[in-house]
């Protein structure tokens, strides 16, 4: 069965697209053509177009799944398989978030730290050392503003990224206790 994720997964209002692009292909590397979760999970789609209550499409598709051998438990445990895919992208980006965040905010600071105590040192030689200074203070304001500006960046990119994987996390929680619920 052909699935596209992107019509499968409903994009939510604070939805990434890049990032839900990525956490898609993260599940999409999970998805081995067998009828899973998200065949199911496709399967509740189609049924929901033909105008069928929730409740019904869920029982629909699991009574045709189980024609094929699929059982509940191995619609829930394959779509934990995806969850697990979801926490290892969330993983990997709180590693590239932290490694943004020494690099371009504490390395910054660091430098502007260093620049500052040329500064103090300066300004105890004379009168020729005052131009020195007057340059070094410059180029601290501007560290100042570009790891204010990357900080912020960065920390919007994680608000993206966390109400992206909230809801796709939640979609998948919410789709288990509907499994649960009505199978």
């Amino acid at each position: 069965m052909k699935i596209n994720l992107e019509e499968l997964f409903k994009k939510g209002e604070n939805t990434e697209p890049s990032i839900f692009r990525t956490l898609l292909k993260a599940i999409k590397k999970e998805y081995n053509n067998d009828f899973d979760y998200l065949s199911f999970k496709q399967s509740i789609k189609n049924l929901s177009e033909m105008d069928m209550d929730e409740a019904t499409s869920f029982k629909s598709a699991y009574a045709t799944a189980s024609t094929l051998g699929v059982t509940k438990d191995k619609v829930i445990k394959s779509a934990k398989k995806y969850l697990t895919a979801l926490k290892g992208e969330r993983i990997s980006f709180a590693e590239a978030l932290k490694n943004q965040l020494a690099t371009k905010v504490n390395g910054k600071k660091k430098e502007a730290q260093e620049l500052k105590l040329k500064i103090k040192e300066y300004e105890r030689k004379i009168a020729q050392m005052k131009k020195d200074i007057t340059i070094f203070q410059e180029k601290i304001d501007t560290v100042d503003e570009a790891m204010a500006s990357a900080k912020s960046k960065i920390m919007a990119t994680k608000e993206r990224f966390e109400n992206t994987y909230d809801g796709l996390e939640n979609e998948i929680k919410e789709d288990i206790n509907h499994i649960k619920t009505f199978l």
